[in-house]
């Protein structure tokens, strides 16, 4: 279901999500930088570090939008920002679980791969960013019942994949929060 286009760029994001989730540790902050792939060539393999900070990494779905991010691992570069931006924010709200097998789900980084995870179950075959990030929506209100809802909103707005972002010929990047998320 990962054939081409978004979707397959999605394919690379979810692989750098799950590479960075198992890389983090106690100490790390939203400050925090995270290469992927840097044992490998001695630098990391994406154009921008993993940062929440937009002086660090710029990104956001409007980049797509240049034919040059058309390209699949450009693309999984975007969605795995966005993603670390998810991340983030529960961490920062929840805590962080240090043992990586743990299922408690009150913990952040528990719940951020918790739903990605049902999410990719929820979504539809060859998904574009909207679907994916509707699905993480759908999959955070069956498993908390909205109770972190402005989180994830606030991350997808902050990369262009708010409520009034649109995917078509040409992508609309989107900052819009629903009723009742305040900016953080």
């Amino acid at each position: 279901c990962l054939p081409n286009g978004q979707a397959a760029g999605m394919g690379e994001g979810w692989s750098d999500f799950f590479a960075y989730w198992l890389q983090m540790k106690p100490t790390d902050t939203p400050a925090t930088q995270v290469e992927i792939g840097k044992y490998v060539a001695g630098k990391g393999l994406r154009n921008y570090p993993y940062s929440t900070d937009m002086n660090v990494n710029p990104l956001t779905v409007a980049k797509l939008n240049e034919p040059q991010w058309a390209e699949f691992h450009k693309i999984g570069e975007v969605w795995a920002v966005i993603l670390y931006e998810v991340y983030w924010n529960f961490v920062t709200k929840l805590g962080f679980q240090a043992d990586k097998y743990s299922a408690d789900a009150t913990k952040g980084k528990t719940l951020a791969l918790k739903l990605i995870v049902d999410a990719l179950k929820l979504q539809v075959c060859r998904p574009n960013f909207i679907n994916a990030r509707d699905a993480i929506i759908q999959a955070e209100q069956q498993l908390t019942n909205g109770q972190h809802r402005c989180e994830l909103w606030r991350a997808f707005a902050k990369r262009g994949l708010g409520e009034d972002a649109q995917i078509g010929d040409t992508i609309v990047a989107g900052t819009k929060l629903p009723q009742g998320c305040t900016p953080s």
